[in-house]
């Protein structure tokens, strides 16, 4: 079963000033691969447009991209409205890298020329035609979770700022 709750929180967390502390970390992290495994898949409203008109019917779809990178995972992520099927709402590409003490970091970057990357999602093998430096960081926002014995935790940033201070 997907754990919803982390997409959720990052389509609708707010975008608040905070500090990063990334540490060197690759796919081979266990937090890494976890928080990888809930995130990547399609989800979609459709259940929660037709039983409350507050929500639109919507369609998000998140394929890890750049398998080969050692600095963590990689995403793109596009978000579709129901009645435009293939013209994207939203595209993002989501990086997710281990920072201090076991906590995992998910940074939201937006493309420099989205209109080059639509459908990326769905043909990974382009990929390769970018890079990182094809992005621009949505600075602060920026998620952190911390593992406890059962579950990921989302850490408030501030509170991250001063364990890293």
């Amino acid at each position: 079963m997907k754990h919803i709750a982390i997409v959720t929180a990052i389509l609708i967390a707010s975008c608040s000033s905070a500090a990063a502390f990334a540490t060197a970390s690759g796919p081979d992290d266990l937090d890494i691969q976890e928080v990888s495994t809930w995130i990547e898949g399609s989800y979609t409203s459709e259940k929660q447009a037709a039983s409350d008109s507050t929500y639109t019917h919507e369609r998000l779809e998140i394929r890890r991209i750049w398998l080969d990178r050692t600095d963590g995972t990689w995403f793109a992520v596009e978000r579709f409205a129901h009645a435009l099927q293939d013209v994207p709402l939203v595209q993002h590409v989501y990086h997710i890298s281990s920072v201090e003490d076991n906590i995992t970091e998910i940074r939201v970057y937006q493309w420099k020329k989205p209109h080059d990357a639509v459908g990326l999602w769905k043909q990974t093998e382009r990929a390769g035609d970018f890079t990182p430096s094809d992005l621009r960081l949505m600075r602060g926002c920026e998620m952190y979770f911390q593992r406890n014995a059962t579950s990921f935790l989302e850490v408030h940033t501030a509170l991250l700022a001063q364990q890293a201070s």
